[in-house]
């Protein structure tokens, strides 16, 4: 009898670990990395737009140009550093000078 059980405690442990073994999400695992790629789908504007011959209608080259200047300048100069230590209503607001509504 003390076989018995110990066999059957034996095969009761035995299918435990394979199940351990075994992958739990097969189903999840198919559709990994779906959500990026239909958030990235959703973010084009036209799909379709690479095989229509028609120009973009919008800005003209010149002011894209000057534009795309404009911006890359702006990372020239590195921006001051903001003051980490002033917390609360700077002195401008404090002298009546912000925006603070509660101030008339």
């Amino acid at each position: 009898m003390t076989s018995t059980v110990l066999k059957s405690f034996a095969a009761i442990g035995a299918s435990i670990a394979l199940v351990a073994c075994t992958t739990v999400t097969p189903h999840l695992d198919a559709a990994f990395g779906l959500s990026v790629e239909e958030a990235t789908d959703l973010q084009i504007m036209d799909p379709l737009a690479l095989f229509d011959p028609n120009p973009v209608v919008g800005m003209d080259g010149v002011s894209a140009v000057s534009t795309i200047r404009h911006y890359q300048s702006t990372f020239a100069t590195p921006q001051a550093p903001a003051n980490v230590f002033a917390i609360g209503p700077s002195l401008g607001s404090a002298l009546g000078g912000g925006t603070n509504p509660g101030n008339p």
